[in-house]
């Protein structure tokens, strides 16, 4: 939680595994956590304002009541807050890069389809990534360590639309390279993606959100990211 009692807003750091909300009664999720924390009414009840998939983790905030849940809601769609993402792709990236194209979803397989061209029944994304780190240069594929920051917020949308570039994130099984994703697993154990909501930035906070405006509030990558992106760059 952001670091005062009088807070309107929760930031969580939802551990890789989690549901962020149940997808059948019996499922443990972050909703379920936060409702143990926080108190409901007749009028309100405690849930996030943004989702992660099951197998990302990091950032998830949440509105403490309705007013703040409605105006943290409100923000994030109108983009003023920031959401920046730390992951492992295969290739070599040299530059940063802003690409866009458009997305499908598929309710029944729960995968999206990127594309170049317009379409009725797509979304527009936006994605800028920038090179932070960059391993075997002189190897095929190589792996960059990529921060992402989210222009538009769709379903899958890091996955699938650096996989429709060329650079599918380290050990996502939807969208990734298999064999890549089979060296991991071996070396690794590593079962699911390189993702991680590292970063919140708000700006144009007013009103209830106004605590919050210019602050930066990140969350550490988790154990198995950093060790598995120690050895990749060869860090001591």
């Amino acid at each position: 939680s952001f670091p005062t009692r009088r807070s309107s807003d929760l930031v969580l750091n939802k551990p890789q595994g989690l549901l962020s909300q149940k997808a059948k009664p019996a499922d443990l999720s972050l909703n379920d956590l936060i409702l143990k924390y926080l108190p409901c009414d007749e009028t309100f009840t405690p849930g996030i304002c943004n989702r992660l998939d099951r197998n990302t983790s990091g950032i998830v905030l949440c509105g403490k009541n309705l007013a703040s849940a409605r105006e943290l809601s409100s923000r994030i769609a109108g983009r003023d807050i920031a959401k920046r993402y730390m992951c492992i792709v295969r290739g070599i990236i040299n530059e940063d890069q802003r690409i866009s194209g458009y997305l499908v979803k598929n309710e029944e397989s729960n995968t999206v389809t990127v594309t170049s061209e317009p379409d009725p029944d797509a979304a527009e994304i936006i994605t800028y990534y920038k090179p932070v780190k960059i391993s075997g240069m002189d190897q095929d594929p190589g792996f960059t360590l990529l921060e992402v920051d989210l222009i538009t917020g769709k379903s899958h949308q890091i996955r699938a639309h650096l996989a429709s570039s060329g650079h599918p994130l380290i050990g996502d099984t939807k969208y990734g390279d298999e064999k890549v994703n089979a060296c991991f697993r071996d070396k690794y154990k590593l079962r699911s993606q390189l993702l991680h909501a590292a970063e919140v930035e708000f700006s144009g906070m007013t009103g209830i959100l106004g605590y919050l405006n210019g602050k930066i509030i990140q969350a550490p990558l988790p154990h198995a990211f950093a060790r598995i992106q120690k050895d990749i760059f060869k860090e001591k």
